[in-house]
């Protein structure tokens, strides 16, 4: 039962859409000067979807990524997740939609150094108000899955690059959103952990029919999204 009623029933109306966004444009102010970084960008990401963003650094990918997943706001146009419209909703609301419908993994994984990797895990599931044998049931189905079952009891400093994204990944679906947002999640890897996290990624999408949303500069990475989409000029296109 989650937050906001009959959202699953909407989320199925709305051309099957998981997030959307309709010229939306986001600009900000440098002394007398607008520096404009996006620019009437629409997309739609269906359910199961694999959608990379690719760009030259400084393109405004990362930005977008933060609108779409309701970290930041845009200057203009409208950003929808899960039917709900999210320049209508308040933080508070925001933060709660995100909690239930997205997952989100860093170029850093972020993971809480003091932390096991099942606490970790099992932290967005606590913060929810889960009973904590629930949550680290869930947290170790999930590391299971990410081929991380032996290590449960580790903390960040004692995994490898490629085992604490593993561990962020998990982190990311261990709420079953609708989609995942990734930033650079190979950016930090060498080649082979890179194409062992790809390849984690599309079996996972698979499994879980979870709609991804990736921003790389990973070329093999972007080629094995369903869409690669190029943001250059502010603007978005195939």
């Amino acid at each position: 039962m989650n937050n906001f009623g009959d959202l699953d029933d909407k989320m199925t109306n709305v051309n099957d859409s998981v997030i959307s966004c309709s010229r939306v444009s986001k600009s900000y102010k440098q002394g007398s000067n607008t520096i404009t970084v996006l620019d009437r960008v629409d997309l739609n990401i269906k359910a199961a979807e694999r959608v990379a963003i690719v760009g030259t650094s400084g393109s405004g990918k990362t930005t977008l990524l933060n609108i779409l997943g309701g970290l930041d706001l845009p200057t203009s146009g409208n950003v929808t997740v899960a039917g709900k419209n999210l320049n209508n909703i308040n933080d508070s609301e925001r933060g709660l939609l995100r909690n239930e419908y997205l997952g989100f993994v860093f170029q850093f994984h972020h993971l809480l150094g003091e932390f096991t990797a099942i606490e970790n895990v099992a932290m967005p599931l606590f913060i929810n108000g889960h009973p904590p044998k629930e949550a680290e049931a869930s947290a170790e189905i999930m590391l299971t899955k990410v081929g991380l079952l032996n290590r449960l009891s580790h903390k960040p400093s004692e995994l490898s690059g490629g085992e604490r994204q593993r561990v962020a990944i998990a982190r990311a679906l261990v709420n079953s959103p609708k989609c995942v947002l990734l930033d650079e999640p190979t950016g930090n890897l060498d080649k082979f952990t890179a194409r062992e996290i790809q390849s984690l990624l599309i079996d996972l999408n698979e499994i879980f029919d979870t709609s991804f949303i990736l921003v790389t500069h990973d070329e093999l990475m972007a080629n094995s999204m369903h869409r690669k989409l190029i943001l250059e000029g502010g603007t978005l296109h195939e």
